[in-house]
């Protein structure tokens, strides 16, 4: 390591071991979970930012009129993919307006996501998926900027939170006629998936986000083959190993039935006893053939050297240098690349991809 970069965390260690003498929430610990597609691996032990939760009233949805980058990416029509042999057959567009799903886990523990229809049927999904100690709520403007129907939702379900992490007036503009629908999920023992835990349940955050990607394969308004995920820290590594996971940390290829095109991590750790680089090489290879992208700041944690440059496939890495930002804190503005450009980028990528 660099001394400049090591004399950076030492200052980092020491600033955050002055600052609080308890662990912040959101902090799983250290732990060895056994992984049963390969080694042991050593959940990284990250204090994550507070939670960004409700704390407000909504607020009003930025609209095309409120300014978007200059440079931003061509906002021209761009037709989805032709359904294939997977999609669902012909359906009547839904409102625009939110709705909450009950539903319960592959191990039966009762879970809680929103819903937010595209414009159009059969549209590609959306899975967002929270970190630690979060909520489906930090999503919530995310989750709009992806469904671009703001102008059509009713002033009681915009699904607008006030949160820490500014609105997403500075996110690209979507191209036109381009929705999608979205899933935000809430994690058992977070939000709304109210059951408690005891401790940190990595395995069970997996069967979670596994379960997830079972559900939207039956709402309306979706393409059963075109599922697309995100995530924030154990949700970063929850979005790719969904794709290819089942029955918590065991690798099947009975994901090749499940229809996920493009995963999106915003600083993995290998939270979930999963080695991130293995899944990531599975991914790659045919007939998986999944569009990956990893964000992540070079400060913080393992993450940037998960996100590394040599990895196969449709593999795209960001690591942002300088900055310790982890998870959800990496949506802001004035990063160099744009986050939104580069989420609308591997959204395009992911559904025109062959």
């Amino acid at each position: 390591m660099k001394p400049t970069k090591l004399l950076k965390l030492v200052v980092l260690i020491l600033i955050l071991t002055g600052c609080a003498n308890t662990t912040p929430i959101g902090a799983p610990g250290d732990a060895t979970i056994e992984n049963t597609s390969g080694p042991s691996v050593t959940v990284q032990s990250y204090p994550e930012p507070d939670p960004t939760m409700v704390t407000g009233p909504p607020t009003a949805y930025p609209t095309a009129d409120s300014g978007y980058p200059v440079d931003s990416p061509p906002t021209g029509t761009v037709p989805y993919p032709p359904p294939g042999s997977t999609e669902q057959g012909t359906c009547t567009p839904l409102p625009a307006d939110t709705e909450r799903k009950e539903f319960l886990s592959n191990d039966s523990i009762a879970l809680v996501g929103t819903f937010y229809p595209a414009s159009e049927c059969n549209a590609p999904v959306v899975i967002l998926f929270h970190q630690f100690g979060s909520s489906k709520e930090s999503f919530a403007n995310l989750a709009l900027w992806l469904q671009n129907r703001a102008e059509e939702l009713s002033a009681t379900n915009s699904g607008l939170q006030s949160s820490p992490i500014k609105q997403y007036a500075w996110f690209p503009r979507m191209p036109d006629g381009m929705s999608f629908n979205v899933f935000a999920l809430d994690f058992r023992g977070h939000g709304e998936s109210a059951e408690r835990m005891e401790g940190y349940d990595s395995a069970g955050y997996l069967i979670d986000a596994q379960s997830a990607l079972s559900l939207v394969k039956s709402l309306p308004n979706v393409s059963p083959g075109r599922i697309i995920t995100i995530g924030t820290s154990i949700g970063a590594d929850a979005s790719l190993d969904a794709c290819l996971l089942i029955n918590g940390t065991q690798i099947d290829d009975f994901q090749l039935n499940q229809g996920c095109i493009g995963a999106l991590s915003l600083s993995p750790g290998n939270y979930l006893g999963v080695s991130y680089i293995d899944v990531v090489t599975r991914l790659s290879e045919l007939p998986f053939n999944v569009v990956v992208y990893c964000v992540a700041a070079e400060l913080d944690g393992d993450s940037p050297a998960l996100c590394g440059d040599n990895r196969p496939g449709k593999y795209v890495s960001t690591v942002y240098p300088g900055r310790g930002d982890h998870g959800i804190a990496l949506l802001q503005e004035n990063l160099t690349p744009d986050i939104g450009a580069l989420i609308l980028e591997f959204l395009l990528m992911s559904i025109s991809s062959p």
